[in-house]
């Protein structure tokens, strides 16, 4: 961003990050945005340069109050989006909208459709946290011994609310006990080199699954799918029947 600064003329340029890895919950002191709101209230600045607009204040409090601050003084705001006048409407609204974003980095997006008044379809996206554990879920909970009859298992890494973590990459190992083994594992992952004719997987895009068959008579089939640091899960097959 010093490189970004001096392409548009500023030659007297401060770099503050002083708040790296401090929390904005209020808890903890951020010196480095409080030097920066005393040089706004100074005049000192004529331009807030950042990563990432959103990011800058933490929270919409305070994100709000540096653009009110912004716009006494004339200063602007620029990212690597573009150049905002915290004085005009339009580039007002766009911070805005920034800056509640990433209020909700661990939140809830909901969708809502409506006809007539009345809720016809609801959508909503989780953000997620850390990887906790595994849960599986098969596509059917019967199978029959044959050679050609399979029960797909997906393994999925959530975080501790039960959310998928879309970026979680785990080799999960996989375990089948009773009448029945694991015939392949697979993920969606196209560039994977990993063999199908295994008991383990890498997760792809948090998910993964194994292949089960049955290989004897009536029973219960436990598949169990684990992985270092997160929690096993089981899931049970009938088999004997479809």
């Amino acid at each position: 961003m010093v490189e970004v600064a001096r392409r548009r003329g500023f030659t007297n340029i401060e770099v503050i990050d002083d708040d790296l890895g401090r929390t904005a919950s209020g808890a903890v002191e951020r010196p480095g945005f409080d030097r920066l709101v005393a040089a706004l209230c100074a005049g000192q600045v004529g331009a807030v340069l950042c990563l990432d607009a959103s990011r800058l204040a933490r929270n919409g409090r305070d994100w709000h109050h540096l653009l009110e601050l912004c716009g006494l003084v004339e200063a602007r705001v620029i990212d690597l989006d573009g150049v905002y006048d915290p004085c005009r409407p339009n580039d007002r609204l766009l911070l805005g909208m920034k800056g509640s974003i990433s209020e909700f980095e661990l939140g809830i997006i909901r969708a809502i459709g409506r006809n007539q008044g009345q809720t016809v379809a609801t959508h909503e996206l989780r953000t997620a946290g850390k990887p906790a554990r595994l849960v599986l879920a098969a596509d059917r909970s019967k199978i029959a011994p044959d050679w050609d009859d399979v029960v797909y298992v997906t393994a999925s890494v959530v975080d501790e609310n039960g959310v998928l973590v879309p970026g979680a990459d785990q080799l999960v190992t996989f375990r089948a006990t009773g009448p029945g083994v694991i015939a392949a594992v697979d993920s969606a992952d196209n560039a994977s080199h990993e063999p199908f004719q295994a008991s383990e997987r890498h997760a792809f895009q948090g998910q993964c699954l194994a292949i089960v068959k049955a290989n004897a008579g009536a029973g219960r089939i436990a598949v169990t799918a684990s992985s270092p640091d997160l929690a096993a899960a089981t899931v049970n097959i009938e088999a004997g029947g479809k």
